[in-house]
């Protein structure tokens, strides 16, 4: 910040040295800031029009969401001021960014249309993705490597096609609520996902997902459910649901089914931990409560090696839930839901 603030500095000086300043940091500087009055993003605005060329990444936050009005409108003014100055940044051929981050605001898509398609390489935004505007934005960044998407919820299956037909080389990405359809719409060549999934309450989405994650269980980092089950009244749809998901966790990693296996055989030597292809880092279960009969099918198929947070129901009556919690011998955080009472446990080293 300190550095950030001196070549500010020196770029507000005299126009020799502003002109030498601008030559010797062209596309170097990282800008962060945080929006909190109309005046100061005015003032950024005007700032980047003049400065555009050295600026290499750009990480805005504005002000959060409120019903207040007067924050709304500080809000809608800030994002207008800065798409003027985005775009005339882009009119004057200045514009380089290699790295884009608006939080705070949905994106508009008339800011989103003036990042340069061929300089983006990571782009971090909160989108409605209802918006095909918005998403036909983000597809035209051709170069990104790294997507980070916050979305509105969408029902539209098809809607994230533009991002599977337009990025080519795109490796990484964290995005979400999705459903099991619209996964099938992401890039080709991914290599780390990390997914927020939006099952509408309803065991055929997981059946949906099943297959998919059969097939790509290597390339998912992060799981995540954000709504729970509707288990009283669809009680055997999610615990066929929730077989098929076992099975196609089964069918990703054999290895991890032999060592359960073992496991539940009396067997600890053959159940040690493995080096799993499935290494997902972070997970939340708590959308199964269709676990409650004593076993623990979900839990005997997480990578034992690579799984560091875990968020589940449980139930501590069960022996067999226990002991396949116990075999994830690299968590660091555990949030737990009980099913005698509602807690949460945090441990920096989990021993069961």
């Amino acid at each position: 910040m300190q550095d950030v603030q001196v070549v500010a500095a020196l770029l507000q000086t005299s126009k020799q040295l502003q002109q030498a300043a601008t030559h010797l940091l062209a596309g170097q500087l990282a800008v962060a800031l945080q929006v909190q009055t109309l005046q100061q993003a005015h003032s950024f605005a005007q700032w980047l029009r003049t400065n555009a060329c050295v600026v290499r990444s750009l990480e805005l936050q504005l002000p959060s969401s409120s019903s207040s009005s007067a924050v709304g409108a500080r809000r809608l003014a800030a994002v207008t001021a800065l798409e003027l100055s985005l775009r005339h940044a882009a009119a004057a051929g200045s514009l380089q960014l290699h790295s884009f981050t608006l939080r705070g605001s949905i994106s508009s898509p008339r800011v989103l249309h003036q990042l340069p398609a061929l300089h983006p390489t990571q782009l971090i935004a909160d989108v409605n993705a209802n918006s095909s505007v918005s998403i036909q934005a983000i597809a035209a960044l051709s170069n990104l490597q790294r997507l980070q998407l916050q979305c509105t919820a969408a029902d539209d299956a098809d809607v994230f096609h533009p991002l599977a037909a337009g990025f080519q080389q795109q490796t990484h990405m964290k995005i979400g609520p999705v459903t099991p359809a619209q996964l099938q719409l992401l890039p080709p060549k991914l290599q780390q996902l990390h997914v927020t999934m939006r099952l509408l309450h309803n065991p055929h989405q997981l059946l949906q997902l099943a297959p998919w994650l059969q097939q790509h269980a290597s390339i998912v980092k992060s799981l995540h459910f954000m709504e729970g089950n509707d288990f009283v009244n669809q009680y055997r749809g999610w615990r066929l649901a929730t077989a098929a998901l076992v099975a196609a966790l089964q069918a990703a990693s054999p290895q991890r089914a032999a060592a359960a296996a073992a496991a539940v055989a009396g067997n600890p030597a053959a159940a040690e931990p493995f080096a799993s292809s499935w290494q997902l880092q972070s997970c939340t279960l708590g959308v199964y409560e269709a676990v409650r009969g004593g076993e623990a099918p979900l839990l005997q198929y997480l990578p034992a090696t690579s799984l560091q947070h875990l968020a589940c129901a449980l139930d501590w009556r069960s022996a067999a839930q226990i002991a396949a919690l116990g075999q994830l011998t690299a968590l660091r955080t555990l949030s737990v839901e009980a099913s005698c009472a509602k807690r949460d446990l945090y441990y920096h080293k989990v021993a069961l």
